[in-house]
């Protein structure tokens, strides 16, 4: 298996540093007050594979039998990619329930008879509503005892009433549904947000068999909408929340070992540089082994680890910079993108004064952006400074970003390839120094 690749991320033998989530998310399911979790953290640090390996871990006979798992669950798996509306919610979670889509993410070519029957069953029940189409799921008519003012609303209601009533009539434990991406519901519009974790509230009430995993980087705005204030539609109800940190050096260690042993390549100082050039985050670390082991010769190893860095920045700083140029419900001038690189390079912490001046506009101007790359995760506010929380942010730079050779302060023979804004240097000899910023 190439880890380096997407095959690989939904088998948990693969998701490095994850231990102790895989089997805090294990315990909840099987929590019996437990209905809905948060699963946030930075961009590419793991949150969609942690899910697809619990998906398969409950669902695979292996992995079922490691985890000593002996009930059938149903997976569902919802990317919120395209989904721009209810009703775009609406088709999406329709055809999911009916196709294999889940079922080839997480890489299970046996479907267990259960499942199979659960599918069947949720074609019968849901036909029987009227306004049903067989090609496409009307809303005419449906449900418009359960009070929602929108019809895909109403409909959504359905489909999730007859999943959860087809589960419980052929005994699967536990349908797991894993809402992917969540933030991009931040588009749509505010009454449609409002209604969706109406929805939401639904299930925790009242479909007790359905366990609803949400994943998003931007989960400061993702709390906000499942406040349980006593004013808002979660209250008194048990959200479950775990953040994604950067996974440890040796995590980081084992994973680029791992990856290039199986591409015949055993470099030392291949696997530390790319254990500080990846900072923790599992996706900068897949592109590095990724570029390596398409760029490594035995030759010029040194000039293999440069390019392989250079452009593992690249590639996920064009991630980055999409985000933030295409953020929805702005006038979006440039200027977000523009106060993101500043922030970074004046060291991760900025007042709203000094970026007014770097940009040359009014502090309230620039106290509006600052507040905006706060809302969608990328800093946050302490007192009246903002500081860089997500450490990809630093890939923006990657044109501008110097990296170099640096030998170890400690026994001065072994080096590691660095970069301006690294806080933890692995060097080749095994000695880690931490939180020293290199070079200016």
């Amino acid at each position: 298996m190439d880890i380096f690749t997407t095959d690989a991320r939904p088998f948990p033998e693969y998701l490095y540093g994850r231990e102790d989530e895989i089997k805090r998310l294990i315990s909840l399911v099987n929590t019996e007050d437990f209905h809905i979790a948060l699963i946030g953290g930075m961009r590419r640090t793991g949150k969609t594979s942690l899910l697809l390996s619990l998906l398969k871990i409950f669902t695979h006979s292996k992995y079922k039998e490691e985890y000593n798992i002996n009930d059938a669950y149903f997976p569902l798996y919802i990317e919120m990619d395209a989904v721009k509306s209810l009703e775009d919610f609406n088709s999406k979670l329709y055809n999911r329930i009916l196709s294999n889509h889940t079922w080839r993410l997480i890489q299970n070519t046996k479907v267990e008879k259960k499942i199979k029957n659960v599918i069947n069953c949720f074609k019968e029940k849901y036909e029987t509503f009227k306004g049903y189409n067989l090609s496409i799921p009307s809303v005419i008519g449906i449900g418009e005892q359960k009070g929602y003012q929108d019809p895909y609303a109403s409909s959504i209601s359905r489909i999730l009433e007859s999943l959860s009533s087809c589960l419980y009539d052929e005994k699967v434990k536990f349908g797991l549904v894993v809402i992917d991406e969540f933030q991009k519901i931040l588009d749509w519009k505010d009454e449609e947000q409002q209604t969706f974790i109406e929805i939401l509230k639904e299930i925790y009430d009242v479909y007790h068999n359905l366990k609803v995993f949400i994943t998003g980087s931007v989960i400061s705005s993702t709390e906000k909408l499942f406040s349980t204030e006593y004013d808002k539609p979660m209250h008194g109800r048990r959200i479950d929340k775990i953040y994604l940190m950067p996974i440890s050096v040796e995590a980081s260690k084992k994973m680029l070992e791992d990856g290039f042993r199986e591409h015949n390549i055993n470099d030392e100082l291949a696997v530390t540089s790319g254990v500080t050039i990846g900072m923790g985050i599992p996706g900068l670390l897949t592109y590095y082994g990724k570029f390596l082991v398409n760029y490594y010769s035995k030759e010029n190893p040194e000039k293999a680890i440069e390019d392989a860095s250079r452009d593992a920045y690249i590639q996920l700083g064009k991630e980055v910079e999409e985000e933030i140029t295409h953020l929805k419900k702005i006038k979006d001038d440039g200027r977000y993108l523009e106060a993101s690189k500043i922030i970074v390079r004046e060291g991760g912490k900025i007042i709203p004064s000094k970026l007014a001046e770097f940009l040359k506009i009014s502090v309230n101007s620039a106290e509006i952006i600052l507040n905006k790359l706060t809302e969608i995760g990328f800093i946050n506010k302490k007192n009246n400074e903002y500081e860089v929380v997500d450490n990809t942010l630093i890939t923006l730079l990657y044109n501008e970003v110097s990296f170099k050779w640096d030998l170890c302060p400690i026994c001065n023979k072994g080096k590691s390839l660095i970069q301006p804004f690294v806080n933890t240097v692995l060097y080749s000899c095994g000695h880690v120094v931490a939180v020293r910023k290199i070079f200016p």
